[in-house]
């Protein structure tokens, strides 16, 4: 098994991972970084019309090996807002 790094990209903030979590395949790396993605946007209301988080994964060489990202973009169609 081999150890991972997933390291947060979240708007301006960064969070490197001291950590790590061991992986048994490479596939398991892109999966777990997938699935970190919506539990970090969680109930998260952006102050602007778009917000993007990405886990970035390096390996034990500190290599960054992977990113994943999700981004969230909204704008108005009308002006039925009262804008």
């Amino acid at each position: 098994m081999a150890r991972y790094f997933f390291d947060v990209q979240d708007g301006p903030d960064f969070v490197k991972d001291e950590d790590g979590h061991d992986c048994a395949a490479i596939s398991d790396v892109r999966i777990a970084a997938m699935k970190a993605l919506p539990a970090m946007i969680g109930a998260r209301i952006p102050d602007g019309d778009g917000y993007r988080v990405s886990v970035i994964v390096r390996d034990d060489e500190d290599h960054a090996i992977y990113r994943a990202s999700l981004t969230l973009e909204s704008t108005w169609l009308s002006n039925r807002d009262g804008q």
